[in-house]
């Protein structure tokens, strides 16, 4: 059992999955912390928790609720902080940690978080009521929220999850515009069907660059010709696989402004065809593609 197993996380709100969370796991490991340096970031998560509950209380008494929100709130600034100063080395972050002050590592993280949270907010909004959100409508919900976005009084990870929250924005945003860069008929068309999501997508788009086609839009005849001339005992030939993935990143360099969404569209595209190699060899690759009645041809 980890030393954070028996920490009473009612009072300090510590995941050992955080950044934080494996640094002190490591420093009180190896004695890079002090024996009672779990005592005193309690402390000081209750203090801080104990301010925030009585600046945001709705009446006298102080809630456990809004307590444990400004301890979650500070804890998070000081992961981020934390991460951000070592570089993601848990030894220099151990360091840091250890000879550092806590109200000092807060006070770094809370200026990195109300950076990071304004830059949300705007990309959150540059996000609301866009189309191509469509393709997405499981994201709706949590950008309108980001969008309203008030640093300020951010009320911690239950409400807003500064990395998560943070990197689903960034992909987000990059995905968008992939999408943005394809042909606009063919998009508009898609966002009609309520069936085609982001997967969807990029089913299309494989098979067009596998065509050579121009259109996202697919007929029976083009799932035809697909599964005719790039399929070969169910799996995609290899001249083709390297012709969609070699077009697709040549695209993607000059669609998608951010490196990591970039590998991770192409990550995608080729999980995709995975799928649609399994469903060929099941029989069912129209499904991917049609409707039940243009399947028909109605």
């Amino acid at each position: 059992m980890s030393r954070l197993a028996r920490v009473d996380l009612n009072q300090v709100p510590l995941d050992s999955g955080s950044f934080i969370g494996q640094v002190v796991v490591a420093g009180l490991e190896y004695e890079q912390l002090p024996p009672r340096f779990m005592d005193s970031l309690r402390a000081y998560l209750r203090i801080r928790g104990l301010g925030f509950a009585q600046r945001n209380r709705a009446g006298i008494a102080v809630g456990r609720d809004l307590l444990r929100q400004g301890m979650e709130r500070s804890l998070a600034c000081m992961d981020l902080a934390l991460e951000e100063e070592s570089g993601g080395d848990l030894n220099a972050a151990v360091v840091k940690l250890a000879s550092g002050s806590l109200d000092a590592l807060y006070k770094q993280g809370w200026e990195r978080a109300f950076q990071r949270l304004t830059a949300m907010r705007q990309q959150a909004r540059a996000l609301v009521g866009c189309p191509e959100l469509g393709f997405w409508p499981e994201r709706q919900p949590k950008v309108a929220v980001l969008a309203k976005l008030v640093p300020e009084t951010w009320t911690g990870p239950r409400a807003i999850d500064l990395r998560a929250d943070g990197q689903m924005l960034q992909e987000l945003t990059g995905k968008v515009a992939f999408v943005r860069s394809l042909p606009k008929p063919s998009v508009a068309v898609l966002l009609e069907q309520v069936d085609v999501d982001f997967a969807g997508v990029l089913h299309r788009v494989i098979l067009a660059l596998a065509l050579g086609r121009a259109e996202l839009v697919a007929q029976k005849e083009h799932v035809s010709r697909l599964r005719v001339e790039c399929f070969a005992e169910g799996g995609l030939l290899p001249q083709v696989r390297r012709q969609v993935l070699t077009q697709l990143v040549e695209h993607l360099d000059h669609a998608v402004a951010d490196a990591a969404v970039r590998a991770r569209i192409a990550r995608e595209v080729g999980a995709e065809i995975e799928v649609l190699e399994q469903a060929e060899a099941r029989g069912d690759l129209a499904a991917f593609f049609l409707s039940p009645f243009s399947a028909w041809g109605i």
